[in-house]
């Protein structure tokens, strides 16, 4: 019987025709699309391409806190984009904060995806933490989630976004109300001055002008000749410094003795009265009005006297930044006092130079369970022996100075104490502005 071979049958696969997909069109910018868009600057004249040498026409800029910007063209050859740095074209001080661009702050890059996220137009404030400041809030596509984004760089944008919402949707007894409830933060103040920015200009301006001089002193930056010179011009006025005082000139108008704090009554930062020398007995007397009145957060007490006892038991201490009982004559029983208040939680500098502290009293400082947010003490000119570094006398300037046998005693008795750890201040003693 003949073998016949089996043939295995190939399914044949039906040829199924290509067909061509039609390309996706890329939207792309041309000098006919762009539209007239309202930016912080004039607009610029045509710019050379970086690649090709054509002339570029100039389609929006993102602005920045040193006076420059990033200008973003459009080539018409390359049909692509670039950036170029130029100068801020108008004074930063006419712009309209209702006319804001989101482009303003870039994308950032998602810090748990990595998914480029814009600007969502909100802007947060942190007051504690190791980066206290304004944070841009940006909304990841990805997460679907918004986080913060340090944009000190930006300052500028971020203060005419902040200006937008206050103009939209608040009073001017609302911000101030705010500026009362938060006297630490920058943002309410932000707003305020964007809400009185046509009902009293010069307000605004001070406003603006101080929050930038006290970002620089907290970044430890040498505060500009020009910005100082504009605010001492703004104060000098003392018909507008009483209206901006807000009643609270008139009630410390009257002090007896002396304060290193200020050589005035009040002291105006931030555009608000942020600090008062005064009196022991009258802190304790007129406490509930001038806190009514004005965001304080800074107390000079000239005499302390009988009222002592009375001024470390008022509970508007819990607000205050700074305390400075400078040539007081405050004794270890005043230090006791001082220690044993819970609401001195807060306090960050405080200041006792020429006084009668010993060594217990000082000690006694270092014990309390309450002053723990303490970040600079002065202690010179007193019985007790300083434990702060010394500086160099001819510019009042220290530079990385070992601690000083008395600090290294307070710290294997007590442990590490913030106050004592800081030896490298540029100045002595540090302005209270450099602290939050």
């Amino acid at each position: 019987v003949p073998v016949v071979p089996v043939v295995p049958v190939v399914p044949v696969v039906p040829v199924v025709p290509v067909v061509p997909v039609a390309p996706v069109p890329i939207a792309r910018v041309t000098p006919e699309t762009v539209e007239t868009v309202e930016t912080v600057e004039t607009q610029l004249e045509p710019r050379d391409c970086v690649v090709c040498d054509t002339p570029s026409v100039y389609v929006r800029g993102a602005g920045n806190a040193l006076g420059h910007h990033d200008a973003v063209f459009w080539c018409p050859s390359c049909r692509v984009e670039f950036t170029v740095q130029v100068r801020r074209q108008s004074d930063p001080r006419k712009i309209d904060p209702r006319k804001i661009e989101l482009h303003e702050i870039p994308d950032d890059e998602c810090p748990a995806c990595s998914t480029w996220s814009p600007f969502t137009g909100r802007v947060a404030e942190v007051e504690s933490g190791p980066a206290p400041g304004l944070y841009a809030v940006h909304r990841c596509p990805s997460c679907r989630e918004d986080y913060n984004v340090w944009a000190s760089e930006f300052a500028q944008a971020l203060d005419r976004v902040i200006g937008a919402e206050a103009l939209a949707s608040a009073s001017l007894d609302a911000v101030t109300a705010e500026v009362l409830r938060s006297p630490r933060a920058d943002l309410p103040r932000l707003r305020f001055a964007a809400v009185v920015g046509t009902s009293d200009p010069l307000r605004s301006a001070l406003v603006t002008a101080q929050l930038a001089e006290a970002r620089l002193r907290r970044r430890g930056t040498v505060i500009g000749a020009d910005l100082s010179a504009r605010i001492a011009k703004l104060l000098a006025n003392r018909d507008r410094f009483e209206r901006w005082s807000a009643g609270v000139d008139a009630i410390v108008a009257q002090r007896p003795g002396t304060s290193c704090m200020t050589t005035r009554h009040l002291e105006v930062r931030r555009g608000f009265v942020e600090g008062v020398c005064v009196t022991a007995r009258q802190f304790v007397d007129n406490a509930a009005a001038i806190f009514r009145l004005a965001p304080i957060i800074d107390l000079g007490v000239t005499v302390l006297g009988e009222a002592s006892a009375d001024l470390f038991a008022s509970p508007y201490l819990a607000q205050l930044r700074s305390l400075c009982l400078y040539n007081t004559g405050a004794t270890d029983e005043d230090v006791r006092r001082l220690a044993d208040a819970p609401q001195l939680a807060r306090l960050a500098y405080l200041d006792l130079g020429f006084c009668k502290i010993t060594d217990a009293g000082l000690e006694t400082l270092c014990r309390s369970k309450h002053l723990q947010g303490l970040r600079y003490v002065r202690v010179s000119s007193n019985p007790c022996a300083d434990p702060n570094p010394s500086f160099d006398e001819q510019d009042g300037r220290r530079y990385g100075l070992l601690p000083t046998a008395r600090a290294m005693d307070l710290r294997e008795k007590f442990g590490p104490l913030s106050w004592l750890e800081d030896l490298y201040s540029s100045e002595e003693p540090p302005s209270v502005e450099a602290f939050r």
